[in-house]
C-alpha cells in the first residue's frame, strides 16, 4: 500500500547586489508535509577582488513538530569548502560538528528557530536565534518595525527587513564586502 505525502513548498527568490550591480541569487525554500518542515537555503554569487571569487553556500535544516532534528551548511569558495557544519539532535540536546570539531550543545533545547527559517517567519517575539553555521545561539534585536538585527560570532551584522511576514531585504557585512539581499517578485 502507497500512501500519499502532500508537500506545500514556499519558495523564496533574492538578487544579491554589491557595489550596485546584480553579482549572484539567494534561494530560500521551505517544503512542509504532515511530519516534516524542511527549510533550504543556496547562495551562489561571482564577485572580483584580488580575483574572481564563486561563493556558494548550502543550508537544509530539518524540523519535526516545531523542533530542529538535522541540519546542515557548507561555504565553498571557488569550489574549495572553507567551512562545514552539521547538528543532530539527540537525548541529551544537539551534537554539533563544525569544521570537524566535535561538541555537544545542551542550551537551548529544543530548538525551535534558526536562520534558515527567519525567511519565512519574522521573528516578531523572538530574542534568539540558532545559527546553524555557527553552532551557536545568537541575539536578535528589533531597532524598528519589520526589522531585525543580528551579530555573528566574528562582531559582523546581519539585518533583516520583512514586509508581511516575509524577509523582503537582507544586509550581510562581511569580512571583504557588504551584500545585499533583495526579494525578486
Amino acid at each position: 500500500m502507497v500512501t500519499a505525502v502532500t508537500i506545500q513548498a514556499q519558495n523564496l527568490r533574492y538578487s544579491v547586489v554589491w557595489k550596485g550591480d546584480s553579482v549572484g541569487h539567494v534561494l530560500a525554500n521551505r517544503y512542509d508535509s504532515a511530519e516534516f518542515n524542511i527549510y533550504k537555503i543556496d547562495s551562489r554569487v561571482k564577485i572580483w577582488v584580488l580575483g574572481t571569487r564563486i561563493i556558494e553556500y548550502n543550508y537544509k535544516t530539518v524540523y519535526r513538530k516545531d523542533t530542529l532534528i538535522r541540519a546542515f551548511t557548507r561555504y565553498t569558495r571557488n569550489g574549495d569548502i572553507k567551512a562545514e557544519s552539521t547538528v543532530s539532535i539527540n537525548g541529551n540536546g544537539y551534537d554539533v560538528v563544525i569544521d570537524g570539531d566535535h561538541q555537544l550543545l545542551t542550551e537551548p533545547s529544543p530548538i525551535d528557530y534558526s536562520v534558515t527559517t527567519i525567511y519565512h517567519n519574522e521573528p516578531l517575539e523572538t530574542k534568539s536565534i540558532f545559527s546553524e553555521r555557527f553552532g551557536t545561539l545568537l541575539d536578535i534585536r528589533s531597532p524598528g518595525p519589520n526589522h531585525y538585527y543580528i551579530e555573528k560570532p566574528d562582531g559582523r551584522p546581519t539585518e533583516y527587513f520583512f514586509e508581511n511576514g516575509i524577509c523582503s531585504k537582507v544586509v550581510v557585512d562581511n569580512f571583504f564586502a557588504t551584500f545585499t539581499f533583495e526579494k525578486a517578485e
